[in-house]
């Protein structure tokens, strides 16, 4: 296509030419901008360019006969002989060199306005306008043909008017554009809820001329494309459903509405698909725990029971039947635990029938018979814990606080019903040991006369060759001091029953001095 714009060279040798031919007319909008779609206006403008054609036809015919038929058909006029020479008049310059200025000036104009109005145009036609508003259209071509004609016959100004009408128009059209991109984008929506996939496509589809970048409308148009597959899948579904064969049912419904994930349609099969699935798993569920309940599977019941309450969380049934369960579970494990507890008391194992009322007590902490039995079984524990630290330390019944101690543990422990085998063990090995605690041990200390005795728990023994002395079992340390020689230091143990121990305190190492 020619730019319908001349060149600046062109216009400037039109202006020095000094001739009074015409001006080169403009590219006609018509033909060369808008021909390619609106075949209408260009018939328009071809029935009255043609009469135009026919008068240029003549108007040359006329031209050529004056210019070379008629002087040859004049006959010559005669000379006349000048009477006396003049000087002939100068010839005026047929040029208008400010009004050819002024004309291109105004050429250049209507040019730029063309310009600006062949962009609109492109901007439309890219958007289909021919689609959407045909007739307006069609009004601004027309305005601007008529612009053309005027360029062609050099009345520029008005040609110039003519152009900025057209403009103005292409510029409403352009306007106008949103309001019938969301009018046309309403209209396909409108027909994908109604299923009309045909409908919703073609009206899409203008949509998408308007505005080809709209998210909305492009993911429109994905859903209208696919429309009619996800409706079969629905129906296919929806036979599925009939036959109760919920789980194909419900993988149509998802393919459906991985196709279009804004189906509503799809969407409402999926949500009520799925929550008839979980009702029939619900049912299943809770059907098998009553049936492990009645065999006394409280374990296998309660798994059951929630599952079912996993399936179907609003559901109260299941939490009343787990509660149920537990009861009957508690009940079992609480006479189990109770029989244990017993039989260890039997044993006199304390501590093992201690454990047994305290994990009874947790089952249930209000059991008042496991609260007894607790209290019970720590008191004989705790006693047999005393008796037997009296038993295997009877050393420490040296001293008087601790012998007395363990003289009161063992009163309370004769008061003790019924007195089983264990417990009579104990307290005749306690007795003993009470009794051996204060018979007396026979002690010889040697020494040196020189060096000072002391024994700790008896006191200060002084200075001697040998002493004896008859002490209570227990743990003893004695000390021997000697001016000018090292202390010297001796621990020893008196046990009962034992013959006489001898120690020797001599302090025989001097003390030297660096």
């Amino acid at each position: 296509m020619q730019d319908a714009k001349p060149s600046k060279d062109a216009e400037q040798s039109q202006a020095n030419a000094g001739d009074n031919t015409q001006e080169s007319s403009a590219v006609s909008f018509a033909f060369e901008q808008l021909a390619p779609r609106p075949t209408a206006v260009f018939s328009n403008w071809l029935s009255r360019s043609y009469l135009t054609m026919i008068g240029l036809a003549l108007t040359l015919a006329v031209l050529y006969w004056v210019l070379f038929m008629l002087p040859n058909s004049v006959p010559p006029i005669p000379q006349v002989e000048a009477v006396s020479p003049q000087v002939a008049p100068a010839k005026l310059i047929e040029q208008a060199p400010w009004e050819d200025a002024q004309r291109a000036k105004k050429r250049r104009e209507a040019q730029d306005v063309l310009a600006t109005l062949l962009s609109k145009q492109e901007q439309l036609q890219n958007k289909r306008v021919e689609i959407w508003q045909k007739q307006a259209y069609a009004q601004a071509v027309e305005q601007a043909q008529n612009g053309d004609q005027l360029y062609r016959q050099q009345q520029f100004e008005s040609a110039i008017a003519a152009y900025q009408d057209a403009d103005s128009q292409l510029d409403a059209i352009l306007e106008s554009t949103p309001h019938h991109f969301n009018q046309y984008l309403q209209q396909g929506l409108a027909a994908l809820e109604s299923d009309n996939g045909e409908l919703a496509k073609e009206q899409l589809t203008i949509a998408l001329y308007l505005d080809p970048s709209n998210e909305q409308a492009s993911g429109a148009f994905d859903r209208a494309i696919v429309l009619d597959e996800v409706m079969s899948l629905i129906k296919t579904g929806n036979a599925y459903v009939d036959e109760m064969q919920l789980e194909l049912a419900l993988e149509r419904f998802n393919e459906a509405l991985k196709l279009d994930p804004h189906s509503v349609m799809a969407k409402t099969q999926v949500e009520t698909t799925q929550q008839a699935i979980k009702q029939q798993r619900y049912a299943k569920a809770m059907s098998q725990g009553y049936k492990q309940l009645n065999n006394k599977q409280y374990t296998s019941a309660i798994k059951y029971f929630k599952q079912a309450q996993k399936i179907l969380p609003s559901q109260t049934a299941p939490a009343q039947a787990i509660a149920q369960s537990n009861n009957l579970t508690t009940h079992s494990q609480i006479e189990k635990i109770i029989e244990k507890a017993l039989a260890f008391e039997q044993q006199e194992k304390w501590l093992s029938a201690k454990q047994q009322y305290q994990a009874a007590l947790k089952v249930d902490p209000s059991l008042l018979e496991a609260k007894l039995g607790g209290l019970r079984t720590t008191a004989r524990l705790n006693l047999a814990n005393q008796l037997d630290k009296i038993i295997s330390n009877p050393l420490a019944l040296t001293d008087e606080r601790i012998y007395q101690q363990a003289t009161s543990v063992y009163r309370n422990a004769l008061k003790t019903k019924p007195p089983k085998k264990h417990l009579l063990e104990q307290l005749d090995r306690v007795k003993t040991t009470l009794t051996q605690a204060r018979i007396p041990v026979s002690l010889l200390i040697e020494s040196d006369n020189n060096t000072k005795v002391t024994l700790y728990k008896v006191g200060l023994l002084g200075q001697f060759d040998t002493k004896k002395l008859d002490l209570n079992p227990g743990s003893y340390t004695i000390i021997g001091s000697r001016d000018g020689y090292q202390d010297v230091r001796h621990q020893f143990t008196l046990n009962a029953n034992t013959p006489t121990t001898t120690i020797v305190v001599r302090c025989n190492q001097r003390v030297t001095n660096g």
